[in-house]
């Protein structure tokens, strides 16, 4: 679904702005460096010549392993740990702050 689908709800302060957290984060930032000198320098020893498009460098620098192209340019996303955003909507995925131990 991609991070705009999460930064809906999880962009509002009053439940602590995780979307301006994450774009901050060197995580929102990870397909992007895949364009920079040193990760072509590093691709080159794989005989990569475009990291940004190698399958073998997308499947860490973005979510679902740069197999999907809405989420590609992203760089590491909400999805990539909290699963997908079509399934983390359903109200028993998401924290029950009443209920904690």
């Amino acid at each position: 679904m991609g991070k705009d689908t999460c930064k809906t709800c999880h962009s509002v302060q009053a439940i602590g702005d995780q979307h301006g957290k994450w774009l901050s984060s060197p995580h929102a930032k990870a397909y992007l460096t895949l364009k920079s000198a040193k990760a072509k320098k590093i691709a080159g020893f794989y005989s990569i010549k475009k990291p940004h498009e190698s399958l073998k460098c997308l499947k860490c620098h973005t979510t679902g392993k740069g197999l999907y192209k809405i989420t590609r340019k992203e760089g590491v996303g909400c999805e990539a740990c909290h699963g997908p955003g079509s399934l983390y909507s359903e109200m028993e995925n998401h924290v029950n702050y009443r209920n904690r131990e």
